[in-house]
């Protein structure tokens, strides 16, 4: 199988705990053509979509039509560069994409997760621009905290916990936010989220691991890039249901590699971009996520060839 991996520069990736790198080892195992790029390196000429790669396993560098390829991983954190996704976009049928680039332009914020609300597994929230209609969600909320984040924020980065009754600090906290992000998350605390979440990952909607992440101390993220610690964890009736609301839907839109938050019995994050934690779970719950990862890539692109012959 000749794979492509698109994700950050490589330098950048931690060795040890990187989910990419381990997708891309176990390809290696499995003595498949490796290659990996950024989002940036995408370019289109003369009608084709091509690529300067670098080749995992030599390190060598070429230059290939993106269309020889049998399958590409997405594997960039955001901002999604959205003109590399155009050209993506119009490669061949037979070039497996994952996760999908319908999927990716549709779900790789926030909002995505709030479409589930009606199913009652969402904690109230509130998406805008408007300081007025904020400030009235965070002084009418049923809870006395409520967090608030960036809508394409990433990693923890720009999450708070404000209190509703600091109504002096509201409109200045909520200023500097617009500041930095079009809009500006509020969602209603979640009685428990000091102890800190579960991350979920799911594989062409399937919960495969899981693992419970634990704040530092006097910080409210439970991310491990802000300093969190994670233990080994066994998913619960109700968290086990969560997935299966939300399991077709991913793979409706093709979102076959996905990272699910969860506090308490709330679904709180889906990410579709580049979840990580793979090595903390298999490290936790002696499992090896990535091989199944990798069986579902195998199978997909040996259906794409079946179906061609």
């Amino acid at each position: 199988m000749k794979i492509l991996f698109i994700i950050d520069p490589i330098e950048k990736l931690k060795k040890e705990t990187d989910s990419s790198l381990l997708m891309m080892n176990e390809c290696i195992e499995r003595k498949h053509d490796v290659y990996y790029c950024t989002l940036s390196d995408i370019e289109l000429y003369n009608g084709e979509i091509i690529s300067t790669l670098t080749n995992y396993l030599t390190f060598e560098l070429c230059t290939i039509n993106l269309n020889t390829l049998d399958t590409i991983v997405l594997r960039s954190n955001p901002p999604l560069n959205f003109t590399a996704l155009d050209y993506l976009d119009t490669l061949s049928d037979t070039v497996f994409i994952s996760n999908s680039i319908n999927g990716l332009r549709s779900c790789y914020n926030k909002v995505f997760v709030a479409t589930f609300n009606k199913s009652k597994i969402t904690p109230n929230t509130y998406i805008s621009n408007s300081i007025t209609n904020l400030t009235k969600f965070i002084e009418n909320s049923n809870t006395e905290k409520v967090i608030l984040k960036p809508l394409d924020g990433y990693g923890g980065k720009g999450v708070v916990c404000i209190n509703k009754k600091d109504t002096n600090n509201i409109k200045p906290i909520l200023e500097l936010y617009l500041e930095f992000s079009e809009n500006i998350i509020a969602q209603e605390f979640i009685e428990g989220a000091e102890k800190g979440d579960v991350r979920v990952i799911l594989v062409n909607g399937e919960p495969l691991g899981a693992m419970r992440r634990v704040p530092a101390l006097n910080d409210i993220r439970s991310n491990v890039s802000a300093g969190g610690t994670v233990e080994g964890y066994k998913l619960t009736e109700k968290e086990l249901h969560i997935c299966k609301i939300i399991s077709e839907e991913l793979k409706k839109k093709g979102l076959h590699f996905v990272g699910i938050d969860i506090i308490g019995d709330k679904l709180v994050e889906i990410n579709v971009i580049s979840p990580g934690g793979i090595p903390y779970i298999n490290n936790t719950s002696n499992i090896n996520i990535e091989k199944n990862y990798i069986d579902f890539l195998e199978s997909e692109v040996l259906k794409i060839k079946n179906h061609s012959n």
